[in-house]
């Protein structure tokens, strides 16, 4: 198993409860004009 960069431990090492360094995101995505969703969507 390879180490991790001190760039990411140091995300972990400094993160508190008064200082979160966790990164989230969030993606929105909107289906094409001429798709059904039922089919577009089916697993």
């Amino acid at each position: 198993m390879r180490r991790m960069p001190i760039t990411d431990a140091l995300f972990l090492i400094l993160q508190s409860r008064r200082t979160p360094m966790h990164v989230g995101g969030l993606n929105l995505f909107t289906l094409p004009k001429d798709v059904d969703d039922a089919s577009f969507l089916a697993i």
